[in-house]
């Protein structure tokens, strides 16, 4: 809304009013009263009253029988008037000294807010319009125009002595009922009530300053001043109190008492611009954007000059999507107030979002340059250099973002993230961490938090802190997706997939959710619902890497060799830095027998990624395979120290021990993988046969039938290892007892 033309739409508007007022006005001697409401309602029925029929119905409007009631009182006005009309002479005046008319009695009765039988009317309609827009701005008011001659009611001009007769230009209606039913009625829309109140005091001179000219009406325009002064200072420190405070809850309690205080505030003062653009912009805070725009253009329309107003309400606009409408804003805001570093600040988060960067970090320079401690803008143009690649410059901004405000949580979890992809995961830990502590909703932290822990291996940490995001944020897609990583990383494959069904579920179009449940199916051996998943992921995304080297992996475990080689060549063609698409094609060069293809592969991967545990393991494979066992068992040891959890790299490291005829270290490797993995049964095979080799025959036995227990074709892996019962016991020079020859023969 321009707020130029809403100000032009207002005064044509009042002046319809106006006119409605002066046509109904033509046909004959009307006086005039505003009401700032219709009183429709019971029991009044849009019937003019006195103060003193008001009166006597407010105690009984809720009881039953209001319509006997009224017919009691109604003949006992007269005689009620009368009774507090000569209690007056007796308490104002000595018995037989002169006094005023009855009428000037009760008008000053009425003045000092006595209740009697007059009703005020004012010769001036201008006036009664002014009264009728004066208060109750929630409702719809009216002016009445009353003829001033009838048999109904006694109309009387009281003395000028009392000042606010002159200003108010009074007359006084006196009916026997209490009441009289207006003659004609001018409704004023509660929308116009502020636009009236401008207009007349404008244009005609008419304000609550005006119109009591006497010591009451001072009392009345003070209040009128401090008021609404009083409840708009309660209602900044409400709001300053909310934007000091992180967790979401204790802010919106402190901001629900900001926007009492705001609508009292305008209430009191209708004309209150403040009040307008504060609670406006809690609203806009609060997703509210209709109502924190609706204040905005009446603190515009009010003040057309307000940059403030444009400042807030272009920020309202950027929030909900419109950005030429914020931009729009922002440049008025800049002309009104050209040294305003807010205005430039939010105008720069504007351009970002709409892709002009360049023309974003000249706003958010100008914003510094304005206010050199400006933390916000700090903040944002890190953000930019984040998003450019330029981490140590991100930081850099961070940190000073940091420094100008200490307890800013949204730059400790900004630069974390730009340690996060520097690779300082620990520096990464310490601000996310932070963020928490200051912010102990913050889901978006402790998810990155999560991140984190996952990195260093620290699974349990991972776990908590993704538990936690979601716990805050039910519907935190990423966060699901990554627990359900986290799930697959420690073996809780079912789990995983749980927590990546949810992620779909929430984000049907999600091609990481489907690529991380298609590598949890992997895992599990389920390779054609890993496929599915993964040609969706690739469906959905199709220059995805990490799910082409995830189903090239798959096409290899179903000896579909041609199939993945393609996909993990394709996956090296669109991330040549890729490290597991090295790795797995190194693994799947090794289950075609191509070792020097396969070493050469992980040792890309390696150098690519050298923390990257899988690609020693696979390396390893590769040297033990090749006869190179002391370079196997060196693998082993790297991929063991950057992942002591993880039993296979032990069983594998036994196995390479116990081809150097090492068995003791192999019997200790395999006992370990069986500690950290209880139901691990070809451990347990492998550890039998290293029993056997040493004549352990029971201990063999034991954990011979355990593996075969838990699924293990310990037939298969012996006739992988030897030709016969015969080669065993020519290679190892010994005898196996018969039971035991029986158990290792029989399929």
């Amino acid at each position: 809304m321009n707020g130029e033309s809403t100000i032009q739409e207002n005064l044509d508007s009042v002046l319809e009013k106006i006119q409605e007022i002066i046509k109904k006005s033509a046909d004959g001697d009307y006086i005039y009263r505003g009401e700032p409401e219709e009183y429709k309602e019971h029991p009044y029925h849009g019937k003019v009253s006195s103060n003193l029929y008001r009166a006597l119905l407010t105690d009984a409007i809720m009881e039953e029988g209001i319509e006997e009631y009224r017919k009691i009182i109604e003949p006992q006005i007269e005689k009620m008037e009368k009774g507090t009309l000569e209690a007056a002479k007796e308490y104002l005046y000595e018995v037989g000294s002169e006094t005023i008319s009855d009428f000037e009695i009760l008008a000053q009765l009425q003045h000092y807010g006595g209740k009697t039988n007059l009703i005020d009317f004012t010769t001036d309609y201008l006036i009664a319009l002014f009264f009728a827009c004066d208060r109750s701005y929630h409702k719809d008011g009216r002016v009445i125009l009353q003829k001033r001659e009838s048999e109904d009611y006694q109309s009387e001009t009281p003395s000028e002595a009392i000042k606010r007769v002159e200003s108010q230009k009074s007359v006084l209606l006196r009916s026997p009922k209490g009441f009289i039913n207006p003659d004609l009625v001018v409704v004023i829309p509660k929308e116009l009530k502020l636009p009236v109140l401008n207009h007349l005091e404008k244009y005609h001179n008419i304000s609550t300053k005006k119109i009591y000219k006497d010591v009451h009406g001072f009392i009345k325009w003070l209040g009128g001043y401090l008021n609404p002064m009083l409840e708009f200072g309660k209602g900044v420190i409400n709001q300053n109190r909310g934007d000091l405070v992180s967790e979401r809850k204790e802010k919106q309690n402190w901001y629900e008492k900001a926007l009492a205080h705001y609508t009292e505030t305008l209430k009191l003062k209708p004309d209150c611009v403040e009040a307008y653009n504060n609670r406006g912009a809690i609203y806009r805070d609060k997703g509210e954007f209709d109502l924190a725009l609706k204040d905005f253009n009446i603190a515009i329309d009010l003040e057309p000059d307000c940059a403030n107003a444009y400042n807030n309400r272009g920020v309202a606009y950027g929030k909900n999507g419109r950005h030429d409408s914020a931009l729009q804003d922002f440049n008025t805001a800049i002309d009104l107030e050209p040294e305003s570093a807010d205005s430039y600040n939010n105008r720069g988060l504007i351009y970002k979002e709409i892709g002009e960067v360049d023309l974003a970090v000249e706003d958010y320079n100008k914003a510094i340059k304005l206010d050199p401690k400006f933390s916000k803008a700090y903040n944002n143009r890190g953000v930019v250099y984040d998003e450019r690649g330029e981490l140590d410059n991100a930081i850099k901004n961070y940190n000073k973002a940091i420094e100008f405000d200490p307890y800013y949580v949204n730059a400790y979890n900004n630069r974390g993230m730009a340690y996060s992809d520097k690779g300082d995961v620990n520096r990464a830990i310490a601000d996310f961490s932070t963020a928490v502590n200051l912010k102990s909703d913050y889901a978006s932290a402790y998810n990155n938090l999560g991140v984190e822990y996952g990195k260093k291996n620290q699974l349990d940490n991972a776990l908590q802190n993704f538990s936690k995001a979601i716990e805050l944020k039910s519907d935190y897609v990423e966060a699901y997706s990554n627990r359900g990583a986290a799930y697959l990383d420690k073996g809780e494959y079912d789990k995983g997939i749980q927590d990546f069904n949810k992620a779909i579920e929430l984000k049907p179009d999600y091609a990481e959710a489907y690529s991380n449940r298609g590598a949890a199916y992997f895992r599990k051996s389920e390779y054609d619902k890993g496929i599915q998943d993964l040609n969706k992921a690739i469906e959905l995304k199709p220059d995805y890497a990490e799910a082409y080297s995830n189903r090239g992996a798959a096409y290899f475990r179903k000896s579909e060799y041609d199939k993945g080689m393609q996909d993990l060549n394709k996956a090296i063609e669109l991330k040549p830095d890729y490290a597991e698409a090295y790795s797995n094609r190194g693994a799947a060069y090794l289950n075609k027998g191509e070792y020097d293809k396969g070493i050469q592969d992980l040792n890309k991967a390696i150098e690519l990624k050298p923390d990257y545990a899988e690609a020693y393991s696979n390396r390893g494979i590769a040297y033990a395979i090749t006869g190179k066992t002391n370079g196997a068992i060196e693998d082993y040891n790297v991929a063991i120290k950057l992942e002591p959890n993880d039993a296979e790299v032990y069983r594998m490291r036994g196995v390479a021990y116990r081809m150097k005829g090492e068995l003791g270290k192999a019997i200790e490797d395999y006992s370990f993988a069986i500690k950290l993995k209880s139901d691990y049964g070809e451990a347990y095979g492998a550890r039998g046969e290293a029993w056997l080799q040493l004549k352990e025959w029971e201990k063999a036995k034991a954990d011979l039938t355990q593996a075969k227990n838990m699924g293990m074709d310990i037939t298969a892996a012996f006739y992988n290892d030897y030709e016969s019962v015969a080669d065993f016991e020519q290679k190892n020079d010994l005898q196996l007892p018969e039971d035991i020859a029986l158990m290792l023969t029989q399929r």
